[in-house]
């Protein structure tokens, strides 16, 4: 079988992490190839990728409605094509828009409509902030972040982003707060690979445990931490990362040749740059490149918001220590995939945490996409 994948990022780092090994990729897709192979495959475009044969194109990206149409256009067969995300869509129940235009008037009928769909939300008129495919990645994610920009108003200091990657929340971000200084700290380069490599590799500490020391319970929980396809730990056949409490049969695992091949490879995609175009106020922007908590030094504000979103235990418990006793009284802290379960130290540097402070932190759980944890409070 000839399968190309769609989407050159995290999407498709996972997917070959976790299901698709990437000697069966025969190439990768996107509108607009920024490179020309990506780990180690052709990436094509889809004029080019029309006049190749293919038997089947897995989309990673949520931009679907627009890949579909953009392939379509190119010439690809449409029926070759699976969506792996946004492959369900919740529509507009009313058909007569253009006659509901003409007795309303299309301002009334826009706004109407955009305070009825899944979530209302109430961004003080400024409707045009944001286009749909911001909405398209994480519906509930960017909604949420709206109504908190309305109830921080009031709440002083500056916000930031730990873990900015290509810079799409952190665009949102900006565009919300323009008049705050917003700090971003990232290496803009990827992952550290040594804190990839003790997150991902057998045989390095899992939460201060040694593998050979962990008890039978925890030796599941390795399960869910470690991509060491192919191998055993103590009789436990380990799956690939990926597979997360609900996934893959061990059986029937996939061996991988290194762990979190993919999810590095997406990561690297990415620059200073790129996120500086992205920016509708860069002047208001403050770049810590480099490895954090390092960054972080000379910096005296305090915060009204912070994202926290470096997907591995220890950063994410480096972020917690550093950013919790800095918000603002009323500021928030937004860690992203702490419901991910393909990134289980994200939860479990909360705990860790919460071990040190010997209390549980005021915070409620998001149904957005990663299942987002919302801290309130200095703490």
């Amino acid at each position: 079988m000839i399968i190309y994948v769609y989407g050159t990022g995290c999407g498709a780092g996972d997917l070959v992490d976790s299901a698709l090994p990437i000697e069966k990729v025969e190439g990768f897709i996107e509108s607009k190839p920024e490179c020309e192979t990506f780990m180690g495959k052709p990436v094509l475009s889809p004029e080019e990728a029309a006049e190749r044969d293919y038997d089947l194109v897995i989309v990673t990206s949520r931009a679907a409605d627009a890949i579909e149409k953009r392939c379509m256009q190119a010439g690809m067969d449409r029926e070759k094509f699976f969506f792996l995300k946004n492959s369900w869509e919740i529509r507009d129940r009313s058909r007569a828009i253009q006659a509901a235009k003409e007795a309303l008037g299309e301002e009334y009928l826009a706004r109407i409509r955009r305070k009825n769909r899944v979530i209302q939300t109430i961004s003080d008129g400024r409707t045009d902030l944001f286009l749909e495919e911001d909405y398209e990645n994480d519906y509930v994610r960017i909604k949420t972040l709206e109504l908190i920009a309305r109830r921080l108003a009031n709440v002083p200091g500056a916000v930031a982003e730990l873990g900015v990657y290509r810079g799409q929340f952190a665009s949102c971000m900006n565009r919300l707060f323009p008049e705050r200084t917003l700090y971003l700290f990232d290496t803009f380069e990827g992952f550290d690979p040594e804190e990839l490599e003790r997150g991902f590799r057998r045989g390095e500490q899992v939460s201060g445990q040694e593998i050979r020391d962990v008890s039978e319970t925890s030796k599941k929980e390795v399960r869910n931490v470690l991509e060491v396809s192919g191998q055993e730990i103590d009789g436990i056949h380990v799956s690939p990362l990926g597979a997360g409490r609900h996934g893959t049969n061990p059986a029937k695992s996939i061996p991988r040749r290194t762990a979190g091949e993919g999810l590095e490879a997406a990561h690297k995609k990415t620059s200073l740059d790129l996120v500086r175009e992205k920016l509708t106020f860069p002047e208001r922007a403050v770049f810590r490149p480099g490895l954090f908590p390092k960054t972080a030094e000379g910096v005296e504000d305090h915060f009204a918001l912070v994202s926290l979103d470096v997907d591995l235990e220890e950063s994410t418990l480096a972020g917690l220590r550093y950013f919790l006793p800095r918000l603002s009284e009323g500021g928030l802290l937004l860690l992203h995939d702490f419901g991910n379960d393909r990134l289980p130290g994200v939860s479990r540097a909360v705990s860790r945490y919460e071990e040190e402070i010997g209390k549980m932190l005021p915070a409620v759980p998001l149904c957005d996409r990663n299942g987002t944890l919302v801290i309130t409070g200095r703490v």
